[in-house]
């Protein structure tokens, strides 16, 4: 594998703890971060400037997810709590409780909201009253990483049992489990229009599911 080349072209400080979690900004040329220490905080990447700190939670950040639509930013904590932040007016409007360990992946459509916790549990919310629709079980490991397929409407779920397993996006129906890695899947991304699923492992493999195919793994 050849050498990749890489250049540092800025560099931000402010946490008092791990980031866990970055997240497109809903202004130009900005990013949210979370972290150990529970601040949620944009940074401007053009002026490189001070970060601004946007809510403080109670417990570390595991992930975030932005919806632009409704100016919210929804926080998954290390306590298994949704928290759902108004950005305009810089608080949260929403705290439910939605895992009982750690929400590590919060992933979204125009309608619905789901979401993957250390608890081995996957739950669909509609949007905007965040109801809670279907809940999927499948496994007493963590549920740590969600990619949505568009084009087959499908679900995948990586999990600390070193499996994948997609679901059905409309009603969360198991369609396929996948013994993927000999150790944790931490990373899930479709590829291609949906046609190609990429898998990163703690066991140091990245892997390429033909998902046209049953989802063979081709590489």
């Amino acid at each position: 594998m050849g050498k990749i080349k890489v250049t540092k072209i800025g560099h931000f400080s402010g946490h008092k703890g791990a980031i866990f979690t970055l997240e497109k900004g809903i202004k130009e040329n900005a990013i949210y971060s979370g972290a150990d220490d529970g601040y949620i905080v944009e940074w401007d990447l053009a002026s490189k400037g001070d970060g601004n700190l946007i809510i403080q939670v109670p417990r570390p950040v595991y992930s975030l997810r932005l919806d632009n639509k409704l100016d919210l930013l929804y926080c998954g904590s290390a306590a298994g709590n949704l928290h759902i932040i108004d950005l305009k007016a810089k608080k949260e409007i929403r705290n439910i409780e939605a895992h009982t360990l750690g929400l590590f992946d919060i992933q979204q459509t125009d309608d619905y909201l789901y979401t993957s916790g250390g608890d081995g549990i996957v739950k669909m919310w509609s949007k905007p009253d965040y109801k809670l629709i279907h809940v999927q079980k499948q496994s007493d490991k963590s549920a740590r990483c969600i990619a949505l397929n568009d084009a087959s409407l499908e679900l995948a779920v990586g999990y600390s049992d070193h499996r994948i397993r997609i679901y059905n996006m409309k009603d969360m129906s198991l369609g396929k489990t996948i013994d993927a890695h000999s150790n944790s899947v931490f990373s899930l991304t479709y590829q291609k229009n949906g046609e190609k699923l990429l898998s990163g492992g703690r066991d140091v493999m990245l892997k390429e599911w033909d998902v046209l195919n049953n989802y063979f793994n081709t590489k």
